[in-house]
Order: structure tokens, then sequence, then C-alpha cells
């Protein structure tokens, strides 16, 4: 998988010079792929949505597209965010009909100067028992009784009040849920306290999962030893028997921001608060990471979780939440339902374009989006999906938009913050919808999209999106004439979703690989030989044939994401890379295994089913009294654990003999150390008859369960043509499986080489590990 990179954001400034591919100057180096994939979190936590600068200023910057939302409280500049036909349309009044932020004045000097003491404490809670835990919320919530609305509007008080409700008793988030009652709409689009409501009502998603699982907080008795004399009057520590349980308030909440849905979405500050009310009603996550975060699990941004950090808001609501979905009770479908529909038909046609083209209501439209995704309510006419795309939903197949639609779904597509609304169309419409779109859209017209700074981001997911083989020959007809064009315009993210695309579908290979030699010149036997290089580089062969290393452009990583997927073709298609690799000189693949970029494709080369075992084979021998000084480097160590997925028990027993006989050296490096450990080094010095059986076990044992664990086994026999030119490489015997693991089969994730580099390996090698520890114990003890 290839690593990830800081990458620029949609609508930066490049240059868009027309020039011919083969005669103009080296592509590379670039800093940076305008069209490579940007990182950001789709549900407004990114840098182009969400409300604002945390206890700070707004950051509305959109031509650097760098806008920091969600979890941080900001200044609402919604004139100049806004740019709308007339101050008396319909959105415009919406945005209006919100009530204004309330005003509850400042925090007592001693309040504020006893939330402060017990600060250190919310921030690191460390309480012996479950007693003392319990004594510390109850005496903290007694001081703030009757000053919750004054502590969420203050700046500081908001940061407590949200460490604070991370720990609290189920009973004491009911009673603060309560005392908002009526005044959720105004906390709701003040710059402080929305953030209270955001963490409150991730708790209370939380706790109401835990009912649902037969895990909720036990009732407290009469007799409980936390209650005193003098707290009879506090609701906090003795809960009236009447309080409502979780759910009632959550939906009484909800009722209460039913009205101002659509005002709402366009407020700086209340739009992530009503982004986090449609996850938890959905049963999803507001805290997710990882991959949920692309799927609109998350309201933070990268502003945000630095925030967060720094006054210690990072905390998760439970361990397992983040990475599970909740159970919601069928009052909360039916509200979601209820919410969904009340956002479609608050919005016109008019409306919707504009709310598509805000980075304040755009993400709840993407979210609204993927929760209706699968349902019935997604593509029917008049939903919310038939209004954003001008009513392609209602016209009957066959039949054309009318040119006023298109033009406006145009200025969606090449927005910052609509392109990000179209990308989440593209994922959830129906195959029948798809070709419409294409159609009405996109046909005749993906090269001049291309070219765009911000639409190529949505030709790009619109290739990844294709459902069937016939709609990307269709787009591959359009495309592959320009390969060579999109290469040198910095467009090179299009012709690797292309790529993906073809590898994902089973179909276009060869149209594609004709169109990339073609690209780079690479037409006959010596320019297909340099395939890697040129494309590697993103470099026609007439600007590289003959050039000195230092004058050639660096290695590009598109051009290298491009290669290892070429690799996973089928079809024989994919050994056109593999020819040119293995007729570089050995030297140079050497230079490759060890370079941070390059590596991953030697990598790929190894562990791919397509690559045939002969090539393989050529490989290890070609690595051959190179191990050692491979194991010592740390992108070269992780190719030597690739040879050693992929070698039989013989050559296994060549790369254990040169790991041993560099020993000494290997011992005292960190990559060196974790590669004696995973070819157990140390065994096959002592008892070589015993390693010699323990490898043939572990093979026999992935053989059989290769099925279970999805691991791609090579053949234990080779062919008659595998065995040509090849007997005195690499032995014939049982030939070790390849992890997919290692298979990057994703290359935009990033696979991380921490100096904690994880062996995952068979029990032998966790016992090696064990009885690691057992003799520092064992020494550690005979010393004292």
């Amino acid at each position: 998988m290839a690593p990830s990179r800081r990458r620029r954001g949609r609508g930066a400034k490049t240059e868009k010079k027309e020039q011919n591919f083969e005669d103009s100057a080296p592509i590379a180096p670039q800093p940076e792929d305008v069209s490579a994939p940007y990182a950001y979190d789709e549900q407004g936590g990114n840098d182009y949505y969400g409300s604002g600068d945390y206890h700070g200023s707004s950051n509305h910057d959109r031509a650097n597209n760098h806008y920091e939302p969600s979890n941080h409280h900001g200044k609402d500049t919604r004139q100049d965010r806004l740019n709308w036909s007339g101050a008396d349309s319909a959105h415009w009044r919406a945005a209006n009909d919100l009530p204004p932020p309330p005003a509850f004045g400042p925090v007592e000097s001693s309040l504020a100067e006893y939330l402060g003491s017990v600060e250190g404490l919310l921030d690191a809670p460390t309480f012996e028992t479950p007693e003392d835990r319990a004594i510390f919320l109850n005496n903290v919530f007694t001081e703030l009784s009757g000053h919750e609305l004054v502590l969420m509007t203050d700046q500081v008080g908001s940061r407590l009040l949200q460490k604070l409700l991370l720990i609290s008793r189920e009973s004491q988030i009911r009673v603060f849920m309560q005392r908002l009652d009526a005044r959720f709409v105004e906390l709701m689009v003040h710059r402080f306290a929305s953030h209270v409501c955001q963490t409150l009502l991730a708790v209370a998603a939380d706790f109401v999962d835990r009912d649902l699982r037969g895990q909720g907080e036990p009732a407290l008795g009469p007799d409980d030893l936390l209650r005193r004399d003098d707290d009879d009057n506090n609701d906090y520590v003795r809960p009236p028997a009447d309080l409502p349980p979780v759910q009632t308030l959550f939906l009484s909440l909800c009722r209460e921001a039913q009205p101002f849905w659509t005002s709402l979405m366009l407020n700086s500050f209340a739009s992530h608060v009503v982004r986090a009310l449609l996850l938890t009603l959905a049963g999803r996550s507001t805290q997710a990471t990882g991959p949920d975060r692309r799927r609109g699990a998350a309201l933070q941004s990268k502003k945000s979780a630095k925030y967060g950090a720094r006054f210690n808001l990072d905390k998760p609501v439970a361990p397992s939440s983040a990475t599970r979905t909740l159970q919601v009770p069928p009052e909360f479908t039916a509200m979601l339902h209820t919410a969904l529909a009340e956002i479609a038909a608050g919005l016109d046609a008019e409306t919707c374009h504009h709310y598509a083209l805000d980075r304040v209501a755009s993400p709840v439209l993407q979210l609204a989006l993927s929760l209706q995704a699968g349902t019935d309510e997604l593509e029917v006419p008049g939903a919310l999906l038939d209004k954003l795309l001008g009513g392609l939903v209602s016209i009957d197949e066959g039949k054309d938009l009318p040119d006023m639609a298109k033009r406006t779904l145009n200025t969606v597509l090449e927005d910052t913050s609509g392109s990000h609304l179209f990308e989440k169309i593209l994922q959830v419409i129906s195959a029948p919808l798809y070709r419409q779109l294409y159609q009405a859209l996109f046909r005749n017209r993906l090269y001049e999209l291309g070219q765009h700074p911000t639409a190529n981001f949505v030709v790009q997911h619109l290739l990844a999106e294709a459902k069937n083989s016939m709609q990307l020959d269709l787009m591959l007809d359009e495309l592959v004439p320009h390969f060579g064009a999109l290469l040198t315009q910095r467009r090179s993210g299009i012709v690797r979703s292309a790529a993906q695309a073809c590898a994902r579908l089973n179909s276009g290979h060869k149209r594609l690989v004709h169109g990339l030699e073609k690209a780079v010149g690479a037409v006959g036997p010596p320019e297909r030989r340099q395939f890697v290089n040129l494309l590697g580089r993103l470099v026609t062969f007439a600007n590289f044939d003959g050039k000195p290393e230092h004058v050639l452009p660096p290695f590009n990583l598109q051009g290298l994401i491009l290669l290892q997927t070429l690799v996973d073709f089928a079809d024989e298609q994919g050994k056109v890379v593999i020819d040119s690799f293995l007729a570089q000189p050995e030297a140079e693949q050497l230079l490759w295994a060890t370079d941070r970029q390059c590596s991953r494709l030697v990598e790929c080369i190894l562990a791919s089913p397509q690559v045939r075992l002969k090539a393989k084979r050529k490989l290890l021998g070609n690595f051959k009294t190179h191990y050692s000084s491979l194991a010592c480097d740390p992108n070269g160590s992780h190719v030597v654990d690739a040879c050693w997925k992929v070698a039989d028990l013989q050559f296994k027993e060549v790369i254990a003999a040169e790991l041993l006989a560099a020993e000494s050296t290997l011992r005292f490096n960190h990559f060196g150390k974790i590669l004696l450990l995973r070819c157990q080094v140390g065994q096959f010095k002592a008892k070589r008859t015993d390693w010699a059986a323990n490898q043939k076990g572990l093979e026999t044992r992935r053989e059989l369960f290769r099925d279970i664990l999805g691991d791609a086994v090579l053949p234990s026999k080779p062919t008659e043509d595998d065995d040509e030119d090849d007997s005195t490489v690499v032995g014939k015997d049982d030939a070790s499986p390849v992890n997919n693991a290692m298979d990057p089969a994703e290359p935009e994730s990033k696979r991380k080489r921490s100096k904690k580099h994880k062996i995952e390996e068979n029990d032998e090698i966790d016992e090696l590990f064990s009885r690691a520890d057992n003799k520092r114990k064992s020494s550690k003890a005979k010393r004292r």
C-alpha cells in the first residue's frame, strides 16, 4: 500500500498550460499532484466545512480551501459565506428564523475558582473506588446545579462541562438534559454551548445503547450510602422518581429542533450538532475513527483534534462505541425518517442548489444521503436526491435534463464544497440512476472536467463508482486517448482511478496498459524495458533515454501507485511491469528495494497472486548475497520479509544462512533484530533439522487454513514453464503463502512503518518473545 502524504486541498491555483507530452519537460519533480486523493473528514470534519474555530475566530478561506469546522467554536460569518441571489429569498429568511444566541452573563468568580481546582481530576480521573468517583461527581454537580446554562455559554466553563459529562452517571446526564428543556435550539447556535450539546448527545447515545443491551445503570435505592440529608433538593444527587429515561429526553430535544432543521443546517455552530443528532438517531457513532470517518461518522477536523488533545477533550465516550453500531429504539428510527423528510420538504430546487454550495450546509446534505442509502426513500420523485439532481429521478429514462438543471449541476461539480456532495451522490445512487447521470452530465466531457482543479476529483469518483464493465468501457473511450495530456497536466489521479476501476471490475486491462505505453512513449521493446522508470517517474522515453540520473525527475508517488495497480492486472497485462522491472540491472533493483516509495512496488510484485512463480524466483535470486544488507535497511527489511513469505524451504535456508552470517551486526539493528526473530535464525543456528521441520509444518498449516485466513498460496509444485532456467535459483519444495496484509490493493491508505514494528507471526515467534521476557524477569529476580 502506498504511503500517504500531505496533499493540497481543492481549488489550489495551478497552471493550466496546453503542451505536448512528448515535447514537454519532465513531469516530475512536482511537490504534489493536485489530482491526488485529498484527505478530509467527509461530514464536515475537513478544511472546507464546519462550524468555525473552537474558542476563536472562524476561518473561511475558500481560495486556500482551509476551513476548520465542527468541534471548534467560531464567529458566524454567514454573510461573507453565503453568496445568494437576494436577502428576501426563502433560504435567507430561513437562516434568520433562528433565535439569537443566548447571553446568561458571566460565571460567578467563586464557581469559576472551584471548577478550576477540580479540572485536574477531570483531565485524569484517578478514583480508587466507584464510591470515590460518585462522591466527586456529586460534589461537582452540587456546586454547578442551577448554573448549567451560564457555564455552557462560557469559554472555559464549556470545556469543563464537556469533561464532566464524559465521566457522569446516567442519572446525572438525564438531569442535565432536562435542564436544557426549551433552550436547546438557542444553545445549538451558541459558539461554546454547541459543543457541550454535541458531547451531551454522544454520551446520551452511549447510555441508550447500554440500556438496550441490558447494561444500563441500576437505579439508586433509598438507602444509598452516598446520599446526604442536605442534598434532598439536589436532583443530581437524589434524582426525582419521575425523571424521564434518556431516550425520552433525547427525542424531546429532537422535537424542539424539528421546526428549525433547514435553518440550523446553515448555522456555523449548529450544523455539527444537527449531524450529531442524525448520526445518533441512525445508531452511528459521532466519535468514529479510521475508515468510518470517510463514511461520515466523524465531526472533527484536524485542527479540532489538535485542540481537543491540547485541552484533553479527545477522550472517547466509551472505548468500543467508536467501533460498533449503536442500538437504538424504534422511536429513534421513526424520528430519523421524520427529520430527513422534513429537511427534504423544506428545500426547493433553488434552495438545494445554494445549500449544496454552502460549506456548512453541504455536509448535512451528504450525511442525509448516506443515511438514506440503500433504502426506498433515496430515489423517489420529489425526495432530497431528486431535488439535488435537478429532478433527474423524476425524469423518465431516456429523456434529457433541462439545460438550466445541467448548468446548475455544473456549478456544483466545480465548487469546492459542492464537489464533495456530488461524490457522495455518486457513491449512493443505483446503477440505473448512475447511467442516467453519466449520460446527462458527464458523457463526452470527462477530459474537459478532468482538467478542472476541482471537478477532476468528481471524475475520479465517477470512475471509482462505475457499476459494470460497459460503463467503464464508455469512460475509457473518452480518457485513454488523453492519458498523455492528463499526466502532463498533473492529473494522474484520474489515470490511477481508471486503472483501479479496471482492476476492480476485471475489465479494460489491455486498453489501459496500451494507453499508458503510448502516453510514456513505450512503443517498442527497448522502450518497454524502461516502462517502470518511465511511468514511475512520469516522464516520456524521449526525455529519459540517455539522460544521467542527476537530471532525471525523481520517482512520482502517483506513478508508482499506477505501477502497483498494474501488477495485479489479470490476463497477463501486468506482465509489462514485471518484465520491465526484471530487465533492470541488479544494482538498480537493490536501489528500488531500499527506497521508501519504490520498495512498495517490489513488495507488491512478491505478494501479488497474479505474478508468476518464475518471476518471483528470479527476483529472489537477484537479491541473493544482499539479504543481510537489506535486513538492516528500514525499507529493505520489508522486502526481505516479503521474500521470506514466498520462498520455498530451500531458499529460506539461503536467506537464514545469510542472516546468520551477519548475526552480530543484525542483533544491534532494530530492523535486523526483528528479522532474526521472524526467520527463527536462532533455531536455525542451533537445531537446523528442527528448524526445517518447523518451517515445513508452518507451511502445511497455512495450506490447510488458507481458505479461512484468505491467504493467496503459491503452488507447491511449479509448472514446466516455471521450471525453465530457474532450477539453480530456488528449490522446488513447498511454497510459502503470501500475506494479504502486505498486498497494496488500496495504495491510497497509509501503511505505517513505526518504530515499534509489530511481529505478526506464528505461535513459535510468540514463544520466543515469552522466553525472552521470562529470562529478563528471572535475571532481575536474581539481582534482587
